[in-house]
């Protein structure tokens, strides 16, 4: 009788595992053909090439995240025409915002001062005698021509009193006539409660700059008729500023603009008030925020997908010049937590910033041997947004020949020379049209 035999009994448990190799865990075979079987089929090999919709959702998600980059450096560089870098914001604070208002031009030195005004400016103002409304006996009937005068201007203004003309339509005519003169002059008709008129002409602007003059050339109807008379003359403010970094002053009326009009006031009463033009610390803060996010995400993003070495040591560099900006930031009183979160320390910022306008341009887009960070992010989403993605993806995912292609849409793109292209390797603005 045959012994049936065994393979154990052929092959030791070491041997079998010599033969096996590491294609399965070692266990006793039963059979000589279980053995052959496990040494000449080869182990299921893991398929790592993306799919078509896999490839879609890489580039749709790169683009997201390398956009949202880009735009979070932007606030950083100085290169936008129509907006100015994070650093040249500006906030103004006035002890007692009733004496004046102020207006800053974005990126003027930070600066303090006090401002003191004893006077404001007056703007001259003339109110002829009041008479009764309906009396056409109040303005003598004739002919009448007055100059109004300016400046450098001057128009001539003539008039018809009717026998009937009664004083309230006259003197309309009268202010209406000067209103329609290019003079700064403003006229209007005060009526009483008593029924009776006055012409009251004025200065559209406060100080000596809107003094005017009128005179009467034919007749008597200013000064006899009308019988105006100076109620205001024009009178210049009277104010003390100390402390601005101003190389020039000019001004007019009650508005006082300090170097061509970088910080420009408005006097609105007499009295005291300190000024404080700074650096918008809550603007660097919010941009710097979305800023590190934005790298934060780029981060997650490397994790998440299956990007090629080229793209995470690019993001590595990114990486390690944020670390060197953010000890830099540190000495300028700008601290960032370990969830991104930035706070900054005005009393030791804006004293910094005042003594160096430019310590944070400096950081954010220095060029020396390693650019600023904000330098950096943008070339790295540059890089992330230009190139094909095959220059992108881990190189074990694009096994071209087994990507899957589902119907019906057909992936294969033609190039200009009629021949097939695969989608990882076409522009990536070309994969977009084509996804939308």
């Amino acid at each position: 009788m045959v012994e049936e035999i065994n393979s154990s009994n052929i092959f030791p448990v070491e041997q079998q595992q010599e033969l096996l190799g590491a294609q399965q865990p070692v266990e006793e075979l039963d059979s000589i053909a279980q053995l052959q079987e496990a040494i000449t089929s080869p182990e299921p090999q893991e398929d790592l090439s993306l799919t078509a919709g896999e490839i879609t959702e890489f580039s749709q998600e790169l683009r997201e995240t390398f956009v949202a980059l880009q735009e979070s450096a932007e606030p950083f560089l100085d290169q936008s025409p129509l907006a100015e870098p994070v650093w040249e914001e500006r906030t103004v604070e006035l002890s007692d915002p009733e004496v004046a208002e102020i207006e800053v031009e974005e990126g003027v030195e930070p600066q303090s001062g006090e401002i003191i005004v004893e006077e404001l400016a007056q703007a001259q103002e003339m109110v002829g005698a009041p008479m009764a409304a309906d009396d056409p006996a109040e303005i003598s009937p004739g002919e009448y021509e007055f100059a109004l005068e300016q400046g450098e201007m001057a128009e001539t203004i003539e008039l018809e009193v009717g026998e009937e003309d009664t004083p309230i339509e006259v003197l309309e005519e009268v202010a209406g006539e000067i209103e329609a003169t290019e003079l700064e002059v403003e006229a209007d008709v005060i009526i009483t409660a008593d029924d009776e008129v006055a012409l009251e002409v004025r200065a559209a602007a406060e100080g000596l700059a809107g003094e005017f003059e009128l005179i009467d050339e034919t007749g008597d109807f200013l000064t006899e008729e009308v019988e105006l008379a100076i109620a205001q003359e024009a009178a210049p403010a009277l104010v003390e500023m100390e402390g601005f970094l101003a190389e020039d002053i000019e001004q007019e009326g009650n508005i006082i603009a300090l170097n061509q009009g970088e910080i420009e006031l408005e006097l609105r009463a007499t009295g005291e008030t300190e000024v404080e033009v700074a650096v918008d610390s809550a603007a660097v803060e919010s941009t710097l925020e979305e800023f590190i996010g934005a790298i934060e995400d780029v981060e997650q993003f490397l994790t998440d997908q299956p990007v090629s070495p080229n793209l995470v040591d690019r993001a590595a560099d990114l990486e390690a010049t944020l670390e060197e900006n953010l000890v830099e930031l540190e000495e300028l009183g700008i601290e960032v937590g370990p969830e991104g979160e930035v706070e900054i320390e005005d009393d030791i910022f804006q004293p910094a910033m005042a003594e160096e306008p430019a310590a944070l341009e400096e950081i954010f887009t220095g060029e020396g041997l390693r650019p600023g960070a904000a330098l950096e992010a943008e070339g790295v989403a540059d890089d992330a947004l230009t190139r094909p993605l095959s220059d992108l993806i881990a190189p074990e995912e694009l096994e071209e020949e087994g990507l899957e292609m589902t119907s019906p849409v057909d992936w294969q793109i033609y190039n200009q020379q009629g021949q097939m292209s695969s989608l990882i390797a076409i522009d990536q603005g070309q994969l977009l049209n084509i996804l939308m």
